[in-house]
This record gives structure tokens, C-alpha cells and sequence, in this order.
């Protein structure tokens, strides 16, 4: 199921060098035995049920652990439930005109669903940002770095901006124009390995 039944977001956390499984394991761990989350009947473990802060309005949480990130999805099955309960009660007891109950049902439905999704997403993101730094894995708004550009800056043949390939002579890079920590080569300069690359020569003004 899809949007409003589920609602999604993510966490970005500093990667070290500790396994995906033994991260899920801490944080389902944590979930159960200090948060009041419940494993309901799921094969899967990062399948949990807790309740809401606001009205306890039970839900489902799953997540899904990558590199440098948690995704997760929130069920809400149950508050679509409740509100649609609220409106059939109050259609049953509302002396109201059916414009001004059609009105107030959609304005209670959208402000209801709204402020549920804040309260329990803000709660989901407060309690693991709390087990992850507890465990010294630093949440961050966005991984500076993808696992791509890592492997560039450890390949000294790339950019490590774009990831072009570079010569040994390159003081910039051709593609991006990202300046290289390099240092300039003096003349004369033995160019006979070259023989497939463009010489750029820079004289020094004295």
C-alpha cells in the first residue's frame, strides 16, 4: 500500500564500519526492551508495532537499513480507521446542513491525518537518533559523501569530484575543472610517456 495508507521518510547516519544486521539488531533491540515497541505476528523482525504519543493510536513501523541511511514506512491503517469512525459518528448526530458537514469532515480528515504524521514521524525520528547516537553513530542531514565519491578520493587516478581519469600531468581536471593538490612540474619535463596526452607547460614569473 501506498501513500495515505503508509507514510515514508529516512534517517542519514555517519557510516562506520559496523555490519548493516548488527545496526538493525541494536536498533530493534533498543525499540523493544526501552521504547514500548511490540513485535506483532511478522516473520520479520524490523516489522514492529507501537503506539502513538498523541491519542495512542496504534501503528505499524518498518524500516530498511542501507548504507549511511534507515528507510522507513509507518502504516496507518488504524488512524484512517478512527477517523472515518468520527465522521460516520458525527454524521449520525449533526443537525448541520450537508455542505457544512461535508466541510467540517474534510477539514477534520486532513488537519487529523496531518497532525498524527508529524507526531509519530517526529516520535520515530527522536527515538532511533537517539539509539543511534547512544551507539556513537552520529545522525546527519545527508551523507556528504556517496559511496562513489569515497572510492574516487582513495583512487588517485580520478577526480574526485567527478571521477574523470586523470594523467599524471594534470593539474586540473579536464572534465570539471576541479583544481588538483598537485605539485607543478618544472621544465624540462620528460614528456616521452605521454604519448596519448595534452603537455600543458606553466612558466613562473620571476
Amino acid at each position: 500500500m501506498s501513500f495515505p495508507y503508509t507514510y515514508s521518510d529516512k534517517i542519514y547516519f555517519s557510516r562506520n564500519k559496523k555490519d548493516i544486521n548488527s545496526i538493525e539488531s541494536l536498533i530493534v533491540k533498543n525499540l523493544l526492551n526501552k521504547h514500548s515497541f511490540s513485535s506483532p505476528d511478522y516473520d520479520k523482525t524490523d516489522i514492529l508495532k507501537a503506539n502513538s504519543p498523541f491519542l495512542k493510536i496504534p501503528f505499524l513501523f518498518e524500516f530498511e537499513i542501507n548504507s549511511g541511511e534507515i528507510n522507513y514506512i509507518i502504516h496507518l491503517d488504524q488512524l484512517l480507521k478512527i477517523i472515518l469512525i468520527v465522521i460516520i459518528f458525527a454524521a449520525l448526530f449533526s443537525y448541520a446542513s450537508l455542505s457544512f458537514f461535508f466541510w467540517f469532515a474534510s477539514l477534520f480528515s486532513i488537519l487529523f491525518y496531518i497532525l498524527n504524521i508529524m507526531i509519530i514521524n517526529s516520535y520515530i525520528h527522536s527515538v532511533i537518533s537517539k539509539i543511534l547516537e547512544k551507539n556513537k553513530l552520529s545522525v546527519s542531514e545527508k551523507e556528504s559523501l556517496s559511496e562513489e565519491q569515497e572510492i574516487w578520493l582513495n583512487d588517485k587516478s580520478r577526480c574526485p569530484a567527478c571521477g574523470h581519469y586523470l594523467s599524471d600531468i594534470d593539474l586540473s581536471c579536464p572534465e570539471c575543472g576541479l583544481h588538483l593538490k598537485r605539485s607543478r612540474h618544472t621544465i624540462p619535463l620528460d614528456t616521452s610517456k605521454y604519448k596519448n596526452e595534452s603537455v600543458k607547460y606553466h612558466y613562473k614569473k620571476k
